[in-house]
Order: C-alpha cells, then sequence, then structure tokens
C-alpha cells in the first residue's frame, strides 16, 4: 500500500510538472508576442534571434515578422492587425486595414509611410498607381533601407511598369535604386525632340548598347542631326537600318532617309528612297507629296501634276493634307495650266473649309464618342488609318502616326486596368474588411482618387487629340493663304500671256512626262470614275505647247 501510495505521489509530481513547464513555455510565448519587435532591453529584435525561434511552432507562427515591423517603435493594437495581415500575405486585408492603422499618425505622412502605402497598392496590383505615388515622394532619400529591397521585389528592374511611368517624376535618387537602365528606359520617352540633344547624349552614355532603348535614342539624335550635320545623321540611320527591331518601321526609317537627301540637294537619291515605302504604309502619301516636291525642284512639274494625281483623288485628298494641292496648283501655274489651277483652288476650297470647321470643332471638344473609340483601338496596340474606316473623317489626320498619342493611349490602358481592380477591392472590403466602424468611408475615398487620376489620364488623351486639330486647322488656315497668291498669279500670268500671244513672239514650251507606269504595273483605263488600287502613282503627263515663254528684257 505504501509503495502504490509513492508511486501514485510520484506520477502527480511528474504530471504537475509537465503542467507547470507548459504554462512556462506559454507564458514565455506570450511575452514573447507582446514583446513585439523590440526586446527586453529596448533594441529591435532580429528576424532569425535564437530567441524568436524557442517558442512553440504556434507562436513561432505568430513571430514570423516581417523586418518593416522596425519601422515603428511602439506598434498599438490596430497596427499589430495590420502586421498580421501583412506577414498572413492578405495583402487586401492589409490596405483595409491601413486607414484604422496609420491614419491618424505621424508616420503615414514621413517619406517611409508614404512608401509604405504606395508598396502596399503595388502589392494589390495597383502597380503603376504605386509607383508613381513613390517616385512623387518629396524627400526619399530618407526611405528605409528594408522598403527598398521590398520595392525591388515587388517592382523589378525589368517590369513592364517602367514603360508607362511618367518621365517627369524621376529624380537622381531613383537612379541608385534601379540603375541606369531603368533611368534611360523612362527618361528617355521625354526626348522626343531634336533639340534635346545633349540630354540625349547623357542618357546614351548610360544605356546599353544593344537595347532598345540605346537604339530609340539613336533614332532622336538622328532626326536632330538631319538639318545641322547630314553627315552624322546619315551615319546613324546607316546603323540604325541593320538593326533588327529598330526604335521605328522601316517606312519611317526610308522616309526620313529620303528627307535627308531631299534637304541636301540630293533629289535622285531621296526620290529613289521615298519610292521604297509601300502603298498600305500611312507614310505612303507623304512620300508621294515629297516626290512632288523633290520633281518641282529637279524643274519637271510636269512630273509632280503627274504624282500628285492621285493625291487629288476623292478618296485621298482629305489625308494628304491640304499641302498636297498646295503643290499641285503650284506645278500646274509651272506648266501654264491655268484651267487646272482653277480646278485646284475650287477642290481646296470644297474640301478644307469643311475639313477646318470640323477641326475646330473638334479642338473644342466635340466628336466625344469618336475620341473615346480611337482611344480603345489604340490601347490595344498600333493601328493604321484604314483601321478606323469612317471615323476618321472626324479626327486628325496624324493620330495613328502620333508618339505622344501612343504614349498616352498605353498610360491609359494601364491606369484603366488598375481602376477596375480597385473597385473590386472596394467590393471585396464589404466582407472582408477589418470590424473598424467607418472604414468604408476611406475605401470609398480610395477608389474615388484612382478613378480621378484615370479621368486625369483620359483628359490627357482628349486634350492631345484638340491639340492635333488645332495644328491641322492651323495647317489648312496657313495654305489658304499660299493658295490665295497662286490665285493672283493666275491672273497675272494669264494676263501676260494674252499680250504674248498678242505679239505673236512667243515660243511654245514642251515638257515630256518621265513618270508613270513600270514594267508589270503599266495599265490602261478608259474611265476616270473609278480608282484601282494598281493604278497609284502610275499616272505620266506630257505638256506641249502649254506655256508660251515670255521675251527677254
Amino acid at each position: 500500500m505504501r509503495d502504490k501510495w509513492f508511486s501514485l505521489l510520484g506520477l502527480g509530481i511528474i504530471f504537475l510538472g509537465t503542467a507547470l513547464q507548459e504554462q512556462a513555455i506559454a507564458e514565455d510565448d506570450l511575452l514573447s508576442i507582446l514583446a513585439g519587435p523590440r526586446a527586453q532591453d529596448g533594441a529591435a529584435a532580429q528576424p532569425g534571434d535564437a530567441a524568436a525561434a524557442q517558442p512553440g511552432d504556434a507562436a513561432a507562427a505568430q513571430l514570423r515578422r516581417t523586418p518593416l515591423r522596425g519601422l515603428l517603435s511602439v506598434l498599438n493594437a490596430e497596427q499589430n492587425i495590420f502586421f498580421g495581415f501583412l506577414e498572413a500575405k492578405e495583402w487586401d486585408k492589409a490596405l483595409y486595414q491601413w486607414g484604422s492603422a496609420f491614419a491618424d499618425s505621424s508616420f503615414a505622412k514621413t517619406p517611409n509611410g508614404q512608401a509604405f502605402y504606395a508598396w502596399l497598392m503595388a502589392k494589390n496590383g495597383l502597380t503603376l498607381l504605386g509607383l508613381e505615388r513613390l517616385l512623387s515622394i518629396a524627400s526619399p532619400e530618407t526611405i528605409a533601407k528594408d522598403l527598398e529591397s521590398e520595392w525591388k521585389s515587388v517592382v523589378p528592374s525589368n517590369h513592364e511598369v517602367w514603360s508607362n511611368v511618367r518621365p517627369s517624376l524621376w529624380q537622381n535618387i531613383w537612379t541608385q535604386w534601379y540603375g541606369s537602365a531603368v533611368e534611360v528606359r523612362v527618361r528617355g520617352r521625354d526626348l522626343i525632340i531634336g533639340e534635346k540633344s545633349e540630354e540625349i547624349k547623357d542618357l546614351l552614355s548610360k544605356a546599353q548598347p544593344n537595347s532598345p532603348e540605346y537604339a530609340w535614342l539613336v533614332w532622336q539624335l538622328t532626326i536632330g542631326f538631319s538639318a545641322k550635320d547630314p553627315g552624322r545623321s546619315a551615319q546613324s540611320l546607316a546603323h540604325l537600318m541593320k538593326v533588327k527591331n529598330g526604335p521605328v518601321g522601316d517606312d519611317l526609317m526610308n522616309l526620313t532617309a529620303a528627307r535627308v537627301l531631299y534637304q541636301n540637294g540630293f533629289l535622285d537619291a531621296a526620290i529613289k528612297y521615298y519610292e521604297k515605302i509601300q502603298k498600305n504604309s500611312d507614310y505612303w502619301l507623304d512620300a508621294q507629296e515629297e516626290i512632288g516636291w523633290s520633281y518641282l525642284r529637279k524643274g519637271q512639274p510636269q512630273n509632280t501634276v503627274a504624282v500628285t494625281q492621285t493625291l487629288a483623288s476623292k478618296h485621298f485628298v482629305k489625308m494628304a493634307g491640304p499641302e498636297a494641292l498646295f503643290l499641285r496648283s503650284l506645278a500646274q501655274l509651272k506648266i501654264c495650266d491655268y484651267t487646272s489651277v482653277a480646278q485646284s483652288l475650287n477642290q481646296f476650297r470644297e474640301v478644307f473649309k469643311p475639313r477646318a470647321l470640323a477641326m475646330i470643332k473638334l479642338s473644342h471638344g466635340e466628336a466625344k464618342e469618336t475620341v473615346r473609340k480611337l482611344s480603345e483601338r489604340m490601347q490595344l496596340g498600333s493601328i493604321k488609318t484604314a483601321d478606323l474606316g469612317r471615323d476618321w473623317e472626324e479626327l486628325p489626320r496624324m493620330v495613328t502616326r502620333d508618339h505622344l498619342l501612343k504614349q498616352q493611349a498605353s498610360y491609359e490602358a494601364r491606369l484603366k486596368a488598375e481602376s477596375a481592380i480597385a473597385g473590386q477591392l472596394y467590393a471585396q472590403s464589404l466582407s472582408g474588411g477589418s470590424a473598424t466602424i467607418g472604414f468604408q468611408g476611406d475605401l470609398e475615398k480610395f477608389r474615388l482618387s484612382i478613378d480621378q487620376v484615370y479621368s486625369q489620364a483620359k483628359g490627357e488623351f482628349d486634350g492631345r487629340i484638340k491639340q492635333l486639330a488645332e495644328e491641322e486647322a492651323a495647317e489648312i488656315q496657313r495654305i489658304l493663304l499660299k493658295m490665295q497668291i497662286v490665285e493672283a498669279e493666275v491672273l497675272q500670268q494669264s494676263s501676260l500671256a494674252d499680250r504674248i500671244v498678242k505679239t505673236g513672239k512667243g515660243k511654245e514650251d514642251e515638257k515630256i512626262g518621265s513618270t508613270g507606269a513600270k514594267g508589270q504595273d503599266l495599265l490602261v483605263f478608259k474611265t476616270d470614275s473609278e480608282l484601282w488600287f494598281d493604278e497609284l502613282s502610275n499616272y505620266k503627263v506630257d505638256v506641249k505647247g502649254a506655256c508660251q515663254a515670255s521675251k527677254k528684257r
């Protein structure tokens, strides 16, 4: 009996010891959890410390803390809940909790607080919005290294979002974070004017030689050098034409090469490059017009008349622009075809007076539905004029080729996607948010602020359309003044021709056309009422006896 009693006593002691040990462990876990990121001496606890690894499995899971806790010295209950969501990778719930945890704190207004919130936006799929919020911080040099590391993780240097970031937000500190390659990628998009050659050269020194950004910068320098230093421009073009996946298409490259040659008086070589541009290109009409100018400078106005036959067609005249009709009337004037000059003058009035009125209306904000349809099409990728159908009638003729408009469409597309994500987050917050009363007000402001940014992006796209419309209206007005000069010249020359004819001392002029159909394109049509694709730019004009030479004085 005595032995049995001691056996039970021993067993009780064992149970008691086990219970006391479990209680001690539980208390240790509790103290460790409540201690937060700070050790008992007040110093911040480091991830992986032995003290943090001692508790049981359940407590250890609680203590897998992000180093971002170290951004604050003491955490309150709401902030602990926030970090709990964060460490469980419940990014949406952490976003919902942000207002309760930090809205009234001074931390939220610091560079660290702003960078933290922006990072949380990026973790929730609002990458562009979060990144631009980060880049807008006033004193980013004070942002903690832990936050910098987290940012580089969520938005690495090769992330596609860099193609949409506004260049104006870039600061030197971001080059230290992400390197020169990202700086070139962001800032290089803004340098699309040859006048910024020094900035382009600076970025070129930082760009990788075989990168798309490097090729784009060389392209901009090529444009800048085209008038001032044609030799360097030609060298750059020769290099870019050999690059695979160059910064622009072959048609624009050939057009630029032709213009460099034209500006420097190499007219025959320029014509050869103009002729390389395909008929299905948006640059083909420009090339035809500039071929016409080349012939005019060569003293072959009859060939200019032949080339502009297509441009003056009712199918293309608006797309070609007002200068094409001015060129045609000038060439007709040179060969003294006064009847045709009058026809060109009348055609200009009939076509470009309503066109100018349409552009003026567009510059005042009309045709909104057509502009929105254009934006939606451009957000899907590159488009050509033919893709616009009849909508083109209400739009500036340069819309498919404007680089800024393409950038704005891409920017709007990403913001549109992120605005939809913000709407989903708001809807999910109704059931997935914290128990804090009134938190929906913060989320509503959050959603509305993102919608406002998206609306602003749409406004910038619409604003660019208005600017292009204003430029086209101004171009029509400028060419109208030149057409009036042609009209006055017709009156003067026709009067002079009458006097020469009466004296009988004029001599007959003859100009044989050298353009026209070549080889397999040689076709004969018995009617001018229809336009055939194979017929385009395949006209020939011979002038015999049209002009009478005046007597030398």
